[in-house]
C-alpha cells in the first residue's frame, strides 16, 4: 500500500521540480520525509470542504497553481486567509480569463495577487502549498463540476522537503506568469 501511494505521489510532482531523473536516493528521501495527512475523492468526498478547512488552518502562506477555478467556497476561504494576514498567491491557466464562472475577478477585487500563465499549452497543475510544509495535489480542479459531478481526487501531504520542491515549481510559474492587471482592467 505504501509503495503504491508513493508511486501516486511521485506522479503528481511537477516535472519541472526535478533537474535530473528520479534516483533511489530521492525515493528513499521521500519515504522518510513525508506524511500523508488526507485523501479525498469526488464527487462523494466533499473535497471542497476539506480544502476549505485546510486553507482556514493556514497561518503564513498559501500558494496555488490551478488549471480551472470556479468554486466560490474555496475562493472565500482564500479571501478569509488574506484578511487574517496570510500571504496568498494564485497562478491560473489562461482559460480562466474567458470563463464566465471563474473566480478570478473575485480574488482580484479582494486584493489577492493573481497571475495568468500565458505560455504554450496548458498550465494544468492543480496544487496548493500551505505554510511551506503542506502540499495538496491531485487531479482536483477547484470547480463546482469537480465537487459535484467529476471523478477527481487530491492528497494532502506534510513534508517540508516536498513542499520546497513544489514551491520551486510555483515560484517559476509565478515568475513566468503575467499579473492580471497587465492583461486587462477588472471593474
Amino acid at each position: 500500500m505504501r509503495r503504491a501511494l508513493l508511486s501516486v505521489l511521485i506522479a503528481c510532482i511537477p516535472v519541472s521540480a526535478f533537474s535530473q531523473d528520479l534516483s533511489a536516493k530521492f525515493l528513499s528521501f521521500l519515504k522518510n520525509s513525508i506524511t500523508v495527512k488526507d485523501v479525498c475523492f469526488s464527487p462523494a468526498g466533499h473535497c471542497d470542504d476539506k480544502l476549505v478547512r485546510l486553507i482556514d488552518k493556514a497561518r503564513g502562506s498559501v500558494d496555488i497553481a490551478i488549471f480551472s477555478f470556479t468554486n466560490r467556497k474555496i475562493a472565500d476561504a482564500l479571501i478569509r486567509a488574506k484578511r487574517r494576514g496570510v500571504r496568498v498567491r494564485v497562478v491560473m491557466d489562461k482559460s480562466n480569463i474567458s470563463n464566465r464562472f471563474s473566480v478570478l475577478p473575485l480574488l482580484e477585487r479582494a486584493g489577492i495577487p493573481v497571475r495568468i500563465w500565458l505560455g504554450q499549452g496548458l498550465m494544468h497543475n492543480k496544487y496548493a502549498i500551505i505554510d511551506d510544509e503542506v502540499v495538496e495535489t491531485g487531479s482536483f480542479n477547484y470547480t463546482n463540476s469537480a465537487v459535484h459531478r467529476n471523478r477527481e481526487n487530491f492528497v494532502v501531504i506534510k513534508g517540508k522537503s516536498l513542499a520546497l520542491k513544489y514551491a520551486e515549481d510555483f515560484n517559476n510559474l509565478w515568475t513566468e506568469s503575467v499579473p492580471v492587471q497587465k492583461i486587462f482592467s477588472l471593474p
